[in-house]
């Protein structure tokens, strides 16, 4: 959420720009408001900042008195503008408020908005998350009672760049497409100034989406429209031309890039420009070296950066401040670690006194100090320094997510993504495998793991227990606007105003519910979740095995896992395999062959398990929580030198998270109640669709299905029916309640109809699919979907209707249910899930986890989930669930999941060897 460099630049050169820009265009006498306002805007260009801010306090009580509100406002905005530039943030937003008061009472909708958007720009800096929603909201609220064409200008270039930090393109050209409709009502001079930020942003957003040729474009006309507002000589042309520069580095146009910074150069030293404006010019100079790899004549343009600026302290001038980043980076390409170290030392203890030992900034340094430290050798040094860093990222991420909507959780995650994932990889490098680091390195691994996942639940289970009615009308809304957003997605052009429009709904559902859950003391819990939390709630001998990946400096994914049990002090890191030592094992061939002993003998628990294998105990309890391409994988099928399996020695619990281990409810009192599906009849005509579903009655979430359509079928299952009826006899004969749903009973009404009620166990046996963005292409039913939520699922009876493209009766569902659509149900009462069917255990990887039916079960509450992680032939899958449920209800196990399960692919393993029949099968609690 943070970018102090960039936005302390905008700060000071916004502040520039609007005093040179007004001094230009209001005469003045000595005394004058106008007079201290362009004395102000000299001062800044000196460098006196102290002074300059006198002189505007000057002018803001001159326009006071004179009752000139408009230039009151001006100038309280630009106090409180400098004081951010300068860092002192109560200050900034002393006067920001002010500013604000001012035109909140003289109703001047374009300066309230203007001055909103400074205090979002300002609460974003600090992490000041209650702040930031509220000033949002009240952006928006503005939005839609004003009709100010300036207002909503503002509005949208705001929202352009907003969206540009979350990496949401089409949204970003949304905005920008009607900003730039809203300024054909300005008045010329408005207009024109606003085209000037108008290119800018497109500029940015040209450069992120890599469409270099469009961004020098932009960059181009924003360099003409400096011309017009400011002549040919101003310090805001002179910038513009460094980004030009930028770009054509970018586009690894040396010639034209290089050309640009000589035009540039023969220009500098000018007593009409800003010591910023030249420190910077350097400092493009030199990253533009730095990009072409010529590092020792970056560091040149760099010390002429800093030298330029000697006079000022590092914590007040942006562009010193950038110089010691740059040089230190260039050191250390150049393995000149000392001095990268001599030069980021400075730079970090700039960034304490600036933003202070808890900010987000001084916590990224040291992060970059401990892997100098590490890269010079002084591992006790580097050690220290990371612990230091990984704890107040930890601290930070705490405090924020209270108060964050999911859109801006999921953004802070992302932001912190690198530095959480790259734990291990620094221990690794350090050689530090079992200490107070390799603690604190496993703290952000559990941490980040299912991170969203426990946030999703935590406040879907809140809003249910403790939620008034309003409260759950707009959870519901939410989720309709969720699915409505993801259908007009599908044809974007076509429906952007409505996507615009839906969104903003979208984030005030958000902020309301995320308010309110703020006041529940159970809300975040799951977040105190750490390891001594974890150790101290294992048993004896039970053991955790919580897998990490991470990309090495050659580009290798590299996994190591983190090993301990009740005893240990500090977590024991190890180091495993890589992706292409297992891509090599595999040799093209399907991932089922690392299970079949005839083929690779006992290769793959030699690669996987045996560097963990000397830290667990035989006949232990071994809870692990895959990483990457782990999730593919069954470390329990593995087969050993004997020919047997890692199953038969050890006992495997799959994980989503460690959490899951301190949350852990046993009981050994179930609830005798399930539910069956089997035997389904996939296509069905119009009319029998209408009389099974008016069967239940419309919940709010059945609505929620969307009514996509496809071109190709599904087949009925035919050994899924005789399945189903030997479960259900099995159930009933050991005392259960069964519901069975066959034939055309099994639809997709029936099944939501389970929401809030759902049985303890739950068994589906139907088609699963799972698609890539790539793959769903071809599919009409999926295709403009992009996130795997919405490209995995279940299919119910009559699910062809929509998968063919048949149109559906009104209200009745299409037959498909997708894993976005079951995520918002609760299915906290069932205690297992046995999904038999093809495809359910895959998804997306991320380090989040696996977004797909797994996630979207385990979101609804589901204790424990029996998947697959490849399709499984229909005869043997429904031999295997006929066997599992025996040996569940055998006395003997006393209602053991786990034993029940192993067993069972014994069973099947013995009348099917090839472990393509049995090795998919896999339990995640």
């Amino acid at each position: 959420m943070k970018n102090y460099k960039r936005y302390i630049t905008i700060v000071f050169i916004w502040l520039l720009s609007t005093c040179s820009i007004w001094a230009q265009t209001n005469p003045y006498r000595f005394g004058s408001p106008n007079y201290w306002m362009a004395q102000g805007s000299l001062d800044i260009n000196a460098g006196k900042f102290n002074l300059a801010y006198e002189h505007l306090q000057k002018a803001q009580e001159g326009y006071r008195n004179l009752g000139d509100v408009e230039f009151q406002i001006q100038a309280t905005e630009a106090m409180g503008a400098l004081k951010a530039g300068l860092g002192e943030w109560e200050k900034a937003n002393e006067h920001y408020k002010d500013a604000l008061q001012i035109a909140t009472e003289a109703n001047e909708d374009f300066a309230q908005s203007k001055v909103m958007v400074d205090l979002l720009a300002l609460y974003r800096t600090v992490g000041d998350i209650i702040g930031y929603n509220q000033y949002l909201k009240a952006l928006d609220s503005l939005y839609h009672v004003s009709n100010s064409a300036k207002l909503k200008t503002v509005y949208h270039l705001y929202w352009s760049n907003e969206y540009l930090a979350r990496k949401e393109f089409a949204m970003v050209e949304t905005q920008l497409l009607q900003c730039w409709d809203v300024m054909q009502d300005l008045p010329f001079s408005d207009r024109e100034q606003a085209k000037l930020n108008y290119y800018s942003s497109m500029m940015n957003l040209k450069q992120q989406q890599r469409q270099y040729k469009d961004a020098i474009r932009a960059a181009k006309h924003y360099i003409e429209q400096t011309k017009i507002l400011n002549g040919r000589n101003s310090d805001q042309q002179y910038q513009a031309y460094s980004n030009l520069c930028t770009l054509y580095a970018l586009d690894n146009d040396s010639t034209r890039a290089f050309a640009c910074l000589d035009s540039l150069e023969r220009g500098v030293g000018h007593s009409y420009q800003d010591k910023e404006v030249i420190a910077n010019f350097y400092n493009v100079k030199g990253c533009c070296y730095a990009d072409f790899k010529k590092y020792d004549k970056a560091i040149a343009c760099f010390d002429k950066a800093y030298k330029t600026l000697y006079h000022k302290r590092t914590e007040d001038s942006p562009s010193k401040f950038a110089s010691l980043l740059n040089k230190s980076e260039a050191y250390f390409m150049l393995k000149r670690y000392d001095d990268a170290y001599a030069t980021f030392s400075e730079y970090v203890e700039t960034s304490r006194n600036k933003y202070g030992e808890t900010s987000g900034t001084y916590s990224q340094a040291l992060f970059t100090l401990a892997n100098i430290e590490g890269a010079r050798g002084n591992i006790n040094e580097a050690d220290s320094l990371f612990r230091m860093s990984m704890n107040c990222l930890l601290v930070n991420m705490k405090q924020l997510w209270r108060y964050s909507t999911p859109s801006q959780r999921e953004q802070f995650w992302m932001e912190t993504l690198n530095n959480l994932s790259g734990m291990a990889a620094f221990a690794v490098k350090c050689g530090n495998f079992d200490s107070e680091l390799t603690e604190t390195c496993y703290n952000a691994l559990l941490f980040s793991k299912s991170l969203l996942l426990e946030t999703e639940k935590s406040v879907v289970d809140i809003i249910r227990k403790e939620g008034t009615d309003d409260d759950i009308a707009n959870y519901r809304n939410l989720l309709a606007v969720n699915n409505r957003l993801l259908v007009l997605r599908n044809n974007y052009e076509y429906n952007k105003l409505e996507i615009d429009s839906l969104t903003i709904q979208q984030r005030e559902l958000e902020q309301q519910l995320s308010h309110k859950c703020q006041s529940y003391n159970e809300y975040e819990t799951y977040l105190d979740i750490n390891y001594e939390k974890v150790r101290n709630s294992l048993a004896d001998h039970e053991v955790v095995v919580d897998f990490s990946d991470y990309q090495t400096e050659d580009s290798v994914r590299q996994y190591a896992a983190y090993i301990y049990d009740k005893d240990k002090s500090h977590p024991l890191l190890v180091k495993c395999f890589d992706q292409q030592q297992l891509d090599s094992l595999l040799d093209g061939m399907q991932n089922y062959t690392l299970y079949n002993y005839e083929q690779l003998q006992n290769r793959a628990s030699k690669l996987i398990w045996k560097p963990i294998e000397a830290s667990i105990a035989k006949g232990s309890t071994v809870y692990y929580i895959p990483s990457g391409v782990m999730h593919g994988i069954a470390l329990e099928a593995l087969p050993l030198s004997d020919g047997t399996t890692l199953g038969q020695h050890y006992d495997f619990v799959r994980l989503t998270s460690a959490r899951e281990i301190v949350n852990a409810h046993h009981s050994s009192k179930i609830n005798r109640t399930a539910t069956l599906y089997g035997g389904l009849q996939y296509s069905l005509d119009p009319q029998k669709m209408e009389e099974e579903s008016k069967a239940y009655e419309k919940s709010d979430l059945a609505g929620l299905v969307r009514s996509e359509y496809g071109v190709s079928g599904f087949k009925d299952l035919r050994n899924t029916k005789d399945e189903v009826k030997k479960i259900e006899k099995t159930l009933v004969d050991n005392g259960f309640s069964v519901k069975a749903y066959l034939g055309s009973k099994g639809n997709a009404e029936s099944f939501v109809a389970l929401d809030g009620k759902s049985p303890s166990i739950v068994h589906i046996a139907t088609h699963g699919f799972y698609y890539t963005p790539d793959e769903a292409k071809d599919k009409d039913f999926l295709r403009g979907y992009t996130d795997a939520m919405s490209l995995s699922g279940l299919v119910f009876a009559g699910g062809n209707a929509a998968w063919l493209g048949k149109k559906n009766v009104d209200g009745v569902l299409g037959g498909v249910l997708t894993a976005k659509d079951i995520a918002n149900l609760d299915f906290k009462g069932t205690d297992l899930l046995v999904l038999s069917a093809c495809k359910t255990g895959q998804g997306k990887v991320t380090a989040e986890g696996v977004f797909g039916l797994q996630r979207a079960f385990k979101k609804a509450g589901v204790g424990t989930i029996i998947m697959s992680l490849w399709n499984v032939d229909d005869k043997v899958t429904s031999e295997f669930m006929v066997a599992f449920y025996g040996r569940l209800t055998d006395k003997a196990n006393n209602w053991n999941k786990r034993k029940a399960f192993e067993q069972t692919k014994e069973i099947i393993r013995k009348e099917h060897p090839d472990p393509y029949y049995w090795a998919a099968f896999v339990m995640l609690d």
